[in-house]
């Protein structure tokens, strides 16, 4: 049965239960890595053993399964940890009673040297308390050192009987707590988060934060860890894989191209077109190695919409606008900001025609949260009236659903869809429309939902062949 595990300071809970808690949550059968508090090292199975009495060290996090363990709920308040890699309980040898008696893997057979229970430390952390015994599973002398012993102590509340339930997306080892830091000597990609909630970081390397003020927040109100994996794509900074060894990749707009491996590469810069990563293309950066073709993108910023006619934006505010019921005349530097971005007179053209009686009504009406399109964009005053910077962009998102359904954008909405690493903003995930919707409006209109950066490059970080679809193919289809 999985059974939640759901921890607290104070609430009470069912029998076979932890307390309810917005600090961490466990879930019975799941597997785990188990993070000391006083250094950030594993639990392990010592040497990656899997046969009975393999002992149980403290190393370095390194994503193996000797350092991940099913936690299992038994009833009564009572749990065991089974190793992923041995299929072998944690025990302590013979039941000894003894005072840093070593913890070691043996076959699983229901005795209480081998049950524990969960005792809440704070902040995500617990206590695990032999059934037999009463004492701790604790780092021997609260070392520091990868390849400690861990054994049984009485518990007197040191961080070194303290552990971390912790498990982060697949492929991704344990890097550091919330609020930490971890040096990184090569390109990462991180994520950040709990409870299957990450946010990313792609491509990175040096010291890196774990919080939500470089990641956001995935999961509120849970505490979360930072993971990392080598990146994925073995190129250089910033580029991303294209083409195996001798394969080809073909480019619609410039780019820069990077042909090598393992810190070795040529670079072709501005190339357009199909290139072909080999040898002859690129001489050879690192022989007798294996090598693969990368690439860059060089950010486009979108084509100009060009010129807008004060004619065309009085004739929007006389006829297609309205406030509250009556003239929007007090809002023209806004209309001509908006119209401009959407494609200035060629953008009036299409919407007159297409749509002649169309209106925008900023309504006290509308109990929704910002705007919706149909017949007419319906905006709320009140969203309007309190929000001044983003009345421009959720126009432009309004009215991208009067213009195109989305269905060009399909493909890269499943991808994302599929892919984490390529979901630059949630709300656009809601559909393929919202996808397309937001995209031309933080490309266009470059006006960020936050101020951490610029969300025209958020996209083109995330997903460049999204931007580049975007700025190439569908946003001049609006501007000719």
């Amino acid at each position: 049965m999985n059974t939640r595990l759901l921890t607290t300071l104070c609430l009470a809970a069912p029998a076979g239960m932890l307390p309810v808690s917005l600090h961490a949550q466990i879930v019975s059968g799941t597997a785990y890595n188990l993070i000391a508090r006083h250094d950030g090292l594993a639990l392990d199975a010592s040497a990656a053993g899997t046969v009975n009495g393999t002992p149980i060290i403290q190393s370095t996090p390194n994503g193996g399964s000797n350092q991940a363990w099913t936690v299992n709920s038994l009833g009564s308040g009572q749990y065991n940890l089974i190793g992923v890699g041995s299929g072998r309980a944690i025990e302590i040898y013979t039941a000894s009673q003894a005072e840093n008696a070593g913890a070691n893997l043996y076959d699983w057979n229901g005795g209480t040297n081998q049950k524990f229970t969960l005792q809440d430390a704070g902040g995500g952390y617990f206590t695990l308390l032999f059934v037999h015994s009463g004492k701790a599973l604790t780092v021997q002398s609260g070392s520091t050192a990868s390849g400690a012993a861990v054994v049984q102590a009485t518990n007197t509340g040191s961080t070194s009987a303290q552990w971390l339930f912790a498990k982060g997306p697949a492929g991704y080892i344990w890097a550091s707590g919330e609020n930490g830091t971890k040096n990184f000597s090569q390109n990462v990609d991180l994520a950040y988060g709990a409870s299957g909630q990450f946010n990313y970081q792609n491509g990175v390397s040096g010291t890196r934060g774990f919080g939500n003020s470089t990641f956001g927040d995935p999961i509120a109100n849970v505490v979360k860890c930072g993971y990392y994996k080598v990146a994925t794509s073995g190129g250089p900074d910033a580029y991303g894989y294209c083409a195996a060894e001798g394969g080809t990749f073909t480019f619609h707009q410039p780019v820069n191209v990077a042909y090598g491996s393992n810190g070795h590469f040529n670079y072709l810069t501005g190339v357009s077109g199909t290139v072909t990563f080999n040898n002859a293309t690129f001489l050879d950066p690192n022989p007798g190695v294996v090598k693969a073709g990368y690439f860059q993108v060089i950010p486009q910023a979108p084509p100009n919409p060009g010129a807008l006619s004060a004619a065309n934006v009085n004739t929007f505010i006389a006829s297609h606008a309205k406030y509250n019921g009556g003239s929007a005349s007090a809002y023209g530097a806004y209309f001509q900001d908006f119209l401009q971005k959407m494609g200035g007179n060629v953008f009036c053209t299409k919407l007159y025609a297409s749509w002649p009686s169309t209106m925008l009504d900023i309504t006290s009406a509308y109990s929704g949260a910002a705007a919706s399109s149909g017949g007419n964009t319906v905006y709320s005053k009140a969203f309007w009236d309190g929000s001044p910077d983003r009345r421009v962009p959720t126009l432009m998102h309004e009215y991208i659903h009067h213009m195109d359904s989305g269905a060009g954008t399909s493909g890269y909405y499943n991808a994302a869809v599929a892919d984490p690493l390529k979901q630059w903003d949630s709300y656009a995930m809601t559909s393929p429309a919202e996808y397309i919707a937001s995209g031309f409006e933080w490309i266009v209109g470059n006006n960020p939902h936050s101020a951490a950066e610029n969300n025209r490059q958020v996209i083109y970080r995330m997903d460049p062949a999204f931007y580049l679809y975007m700025v190439n193919t569908f946003i001049p289809n609006f501007f000719q």
